[in-house]
C-alpha cells in the first residue's frame, strides 16, 4: 500500500494469516476493516477499528460469505447507531490462496449512507474465481484516496 507524508495510511494484509499493522497520521480514514478468511471449511470474521469516534456512528453487525456462481460473496451488515443520517465510504479486496490481493479494476472507495438508527446490508462479489477471502474497509469520508 502506498504511503504518502501527511497522508493517512493503514494497511492490513489476510490471507490464510492475518498481519496487522499501520501507522497513524493527522486524520484517521480506514475505521473498520472486516476480514473474512477460510477456518475449518467455514469462513470466520476479525474486525479491526482503527476510528473509535466513526465507530461510535457505524457498527458491523454480521459478515456472511457465500459461493455465487463460482465467486466468492461477501455480504456485510452495517448498523447506524445515532439518530441522524452517516455519510460514509466503504471498499472491498480480494485474496487468493496464497495470500496475493486479486487485482480489480475498481479498488476505489465507494460513498453511501445509512439512515439513523437503520441497518445497511451490503453484497459485493469477486472479481474471479480464485477468491478465497477478502478485506472489508468502512471509514467516514474525507476525499483523499489512499
Amino acid at each position: 500500500m502506498q504511503s504518502k507524508a501527511m497522508s493517512p495510511a493503514w494497511c492490513v494484509a489476510i490471507g490464510l494469516a492475518v498481519i496487522a499493522g499501520g501507522a497513524a497520521c493527522e486524520k484517521k480514514t480506514a475505521s473498520t476493516v472486516v476480514i473474512a478468511e477460510p477456518g475449518g471449511g467455514d469462513y470466520t470474521k476479525q474486525i479491526f477499528v482503527h476510528d473509535k469516534q466513526f465507530a461510535k456512528q457505524v457498527k458491523v453487525l454480521d459478515l456472511k460469505v457465500r459461493r455465487e456462481r463460482d465467486l466468492l460473496e461477501g455480504i456485510i451488515t452495517i448498523q447506524n447507531q445515532g439518530e441522524v443520517t452517516v455519510p460514509f465510504e466503504y471498499r472491498v479486496e480480494w485474496y487468493d490462496q496464497d495470500n496475493v490481493q486479486i487485482e480489480t479494476p475498481i479498488t476505489s472507495w465507494k460513498p453511501a449512507t445509512i439512515d439513523g438508527l437503520m441497518t445497511k446490508t451490503l453484497r459485493e462479489l469477486s472479481p474471479r474465481t480464485e477468491a478465497v477471502a477478502f478485506k472489508f474497509f468502512v471509514r467516514a469520508p474525507n476525499g483523499i484516496e489512499e
